[in-house]
């Protein structure tokens, strides 16, 4: 399942495209990440592709994953490296991993 909060960014065709390269059956669903139609611990695995960096909220979006994500389970992150952005984004992955320590999330791998 692919979940992307931007309206129209992907088309039937890339859409099918990628299920074909891929050789999985991927569902793409358009939502806002800061309020996801998951039950908790619906997911074995949460990759976030610059999602969580756009969000307006990176703190709301990065705990909305963590409750959709099976105690356990694995979570990656993938951001562009600009100088800045990384000193931040360690930053913020420092936050999440000392909030959410001893709930399962943290130190999986």
């Amino acid at each position: 399942m692919q979940f992307d909060s931007v309206p129209g960014h992907h088309s039937n065709r890339v859409s099918n495209q990628r299920t074909e390269i891929w050789g999985r059956n991927i569902e793409f669903v358009e939502g806002d990440v800061e309020a996801m139609p998951y039950p908790g611990g619906a997911f074995d695995v949460v990759l976030s592709q610059f999602g969580h960096m756009f969000a307006p909220r990176p703190l709301v979006a990065i705990a909305e994953i963590l409750r959709v994500l099976k105690p356990g389970g694995r979570i990656a992150f993938a951001t562009w490296p600009p100088e800045l952005l990384v000193g931040r984004m360690f930053s913020l992955i420092a936050k999440i991993l000392a909030a959410t320590k001893g709930c399962g999330a943290a130190g999986v791998g």
